[in-house]
């Protein structure tokens, strides 16, 4: 990757019903060095962890809230904390070289966001944003890309004796009871697409680069937002409306996905 090159990623959760984020991922690759910065989706207490040079994820579990992490072009800084406040943080972090292009979300030179809430109660016909401000705080001026990589979809917890999220789930999959009005299992399909039912709006500054996509139509393509000069910043808006059709096959399903962001010189290479 271009020396002057930038990179944030962050992951999300949608869970019909409710929808949280668990994870927060910061990825940057400078000078000669590239670097994951990755807290696990794991719910536990956090502990600190180092990265060495290389794309290499630490094992740090935090609890589900809000995370927090810090990019300058000299050093990564991730930290988590229970949401609400209380409990301890863990932290990581590894010093690397400058470069001409740096970007900020939400913040002067921070990566500061609450996620859990920001897409909650995700119903039908509904819809739920994400909004945040990208700043270039670096010396040149940048042409700024996004994109959603959807990570995993499932039909979530079988909390219906092992077998749907729901006794609605199961009867509408084509679910069979016995005599006792037990589950058997028997003509059950279970049915998990919600990212194809999930409408998909990007815009910045008012200006639409995608509009009314299933979210997984636009899974792994980058989307130019456009360039942005020094000290210059841009409002990025994201809808995601979960079609008014979608009826009781979805409750409890699944799907993950990580937003990217990524930054570049104007000689440098655009994203592949």
């Amino acid at each position: 990757m271009d020396d002057d090159t930038m990179k944030k990623r962050i992951d999300y959760i949608i869970i019909i019903g409710i929808i949280v984020a668990l994870s927060s991922v910061l990825l940057i690759r400078l000078a000669s060095l590239s670097m994951l910065v990755e807290v696990t989706k794991t719910i536990a207490n956090p502990t600190p962890g180092f990265l060495s040079d290389g794309p290499v994820a630490t094992s740090t579990p935090i609890p589900v809230g809000s995370v927090a992490a810090t990019a300058t072009p000299t050093r990564v800084t991730t930290t988590g904390w229970q949401h609400g406040g209380g409990g301890g943080g863990g932290s990581t972090h590894h010093d690397i070289l400058p470069s001409g292009v740096s970007i900020a979300v939400d913040g002067p030179e921070r990566w500061d966001m609450t996620y859990s809430g920001n897409l909650s109660n995700m119903l039908p016909g509904g819809i739920q944003q994400i909004e945040f401000t990208i700043t270039n705080t670096g010396t040149k001026t940048a042409n700024i890309w996004m994109r959603i990589v959807i990570t995993d979809e499932n039909g979530g917890e079988p909390r219906f004796y092992g077998y749907a999220s729901s006794e609605p789930e199961y009867e509408e999959c084509g679910g069979e009871f016995d005599l006792t009005g037990l589950p058997t299992g028997l003509g059950y399909t279970e049915k998990c697409d919600i990212s194809n039912h999930t409408i998909y709006d990007l815009t910045h500054d008012g200006v639409s680069v995608v509009s009314q996509t299933p979210l997984n139509e636009v899974h792994n393509r980058w989307n130019h937002l456009g360039k942005l000069d020094t000290g210059k910043s841009m409002d990025v808006m994201q809808h995601y409306q979960l079609q008014s059709e979608v009826s009781n096959w979805a409750q409890g399903d699944i799907v993950r996905f990580d937003m990217e962001i990524y930054a570049v010189s104007l000689e440098g290479a655009d994203p592949v």
